[in-house]
Parts: C-alpha cells; sequence; structure tokens
C-alpha cells in the first residue's frame, strides 16, 4: 500500500492529489470517462519535482489551515487550486503511468489524508 499525502479533490472518491508510487511521490488524477459520463476506477499518475512536490504541499498547508480555522470560504475565493492539473497539463505524455486504485483508511474533515493509503494495480 502507498501512502495518501493529500486529496486536492473529491468526487466519490479522491480524483487529484499527491501519493506515493513505489516509494515515489507522484501526482494522481483520476481519468474521466465521457462514453460513461462518469469518473472511472482508473487513474494517471507522474512522478513530481521537489520543487512541485514542495510548492504542492504549501498549498495543501494552506488548505489544512482554513480547514482548521474553518475558513475554507475564503481559501476559496483565494486560490484556484489548479496546481496539480497544470502539472499534467505540462507533463511529458510518456511519463505519465495508468493505474486502477483501491483507496482505504481514514481521512479527517476536509478531506485530510489520517493513515489513508492506496494500492495502485492494473
Amino acid at each position: 500500500m502507498d501512502k495518501v499525502i493529500t486529496i486536492n479533490n473529491w468526487w466519490d472518491g479522491p480524483l487529484c492529489g499527491l501519493a506515493t508510487f513505489d516509494g515515489v511521490v507522484c501526482a494522481y488524477d483520476r481519468i474521466f470517462d465521457k462514453e460513461k459520463d462518469d469518473y472511472s476506477d482508473e487513474y494517471r499518475l507522474i512522478a513530481v519535482s521537489r520543487e512541485d512536490e514542495l510548492r504542492l504541499l504549501s498549498e495543501w498547508s494552506e488548505w489544512c489551515d482554513a480547514v482548521s480555522n474553518d475558513d475554507t470560504e475564503m481559501y476559496y475565493k483565494n486560490h484556484d487550486r489548479k496546481g496539480i492539473e497544470q502539472l499534467f497539463a505540462e507533463c511529458d505524455q510518456g511519463k505519465i503511468v495508468r493505474k486502477k486504485a483501491r483507496f482505504s483508511g481514514r481521512k479527517k474533515y476536509g478531506f485530510i489524508p489520517d493513515g489513508y493509503f492506496v494500492e495502485w494495480y492494473d
């Protein structure tokens, strides 16, 4: 099982965030199935640079602070939360890995992982 570091968006399960994959910090992004008009059980994964990891974790820290201060409305007004989407848009498409996922564990209010893990499989 790999560790889920962040859950940056949620719709009937994690949509995107940071998690480990084979010991490497990666961005994950759930794939939307246009034919079914719903999210699939597949995710795209890309390894993130240390610089991008720190930037995304800084944004995540701001989200966690907003949740703990019960001020998520102000957070949404001041943040576009597009960091992970931007990573996928700018990455070399050949470096994307596609995997299915099974998530398990606990998460706190605000979808903050607390002992939350993912099993990536084909």
